[in-house]
């Protein structure tokens, strides 16, 4: 990835990312080394993801996105030839565009065909490295008065560029994977729950703890070691764990 964006061969990648994979943390640490030798952009399709990027602004904020996208067939950014941002996207070797599942397929490609015209390049996204990230389990691009199969045909994964996309995939949690491998040693009783993604930390009076992936509930562990018949009784503890939180 950052071979790439240095010898400017170009390319898109995707980080499939859930929550508390360490997404953020990767981002602003390849944005570091880029800034090194070279020039990066950092934007994302929301402000508050965007605050936690270096440098970060939103994506229609840097690439003047055009704001009906669902009405433009041939979508392109506003930006002049010979302004300033048109000399940065020029020099520019590295795009990192953090939650652009919430984006419009128009918008890639409107990113798209504008750095064609402005870098003279028929390669795909103007020889710049791009990298999307985000999480498609999450919220999809808003469609007023749309149907789920609006969504969907509004999706980036509808967008040409989507078939030349290499993925990459975070699946370890980062919060859960602190947790001991082996908890019969643990005798505190605040123990990490992790519930979609997120966690929370409970008083509970057994010795229990949930190894967590991005997939559900992969192992149940108590003092005595660990269940291997886990659904039955992930479903009984997280219902009974709610109910002890909002009590």
């Amino acid at each position: 990835m950052i071979g790439n964006a240095q010898r400017e061969d170009g390319g898109i990648m995707f980080i499939d990312a859930p929550g508390v994979t360490g997404k953020t943390f990767l981002l602003n640490l390849i944005l570091a080394k880029i800034h090194i030798s070279g020039t990066a952009i950092a934007l994302s399709s929301s402000g508050i993801a965007a605050t936690l990027l270096h440098g970060g602004r939103t994506a229609h904020s840097t690439f003047k996105l055009p704001l009906n996208l669902k009405h433009t067939e041939s979508p392109v950014c506003n930006i002049a030839r010979g302004s300033g941002l048109a000399l940065l996207l020029q020099c520019c070797q590295f795009i990192v565009w953090d939650e652009c599942t919430m984006s419009h397929k128009g918008a890639l490609e409107a990113v798209d065909c504008t750095l064609h015209d402005l870098r003279h390049a028929d390669r795909l996204i103007g020889s710049i490295t791009l990298l999307l990230s985000g999480d498609f389990r999450q919220t999809l691009p808003v469609i007023p008065r749309g149907t789920p199969a609006d969504e969907l045909k509004a999706c980036l994964k509808s967008s040409y560029p989507w078939q030349h996309i290499k993925m990459l995939h975070l699946q370890t949690n980062m919060c859960v994977g602190r947790v001991s491998p082996k908890p019969k040693k643990q005798t505190s009783s605040m123990q990490l729950v992790a519930i979609n993604g997120c966690c929370c930390c409970v008083s509970v009076f057994l010795s229990v703890c949930i190894s967590y992936n991005s997939y559900g509930v992969q192992y149940i562990w108590t003092s005595g070691g660990q269940l291997h018949s886990w659904l039955p009784i992930a479903m009984h503890l997280i219902s009974y764990l709610i109910l002890f939180v909002n009590s």
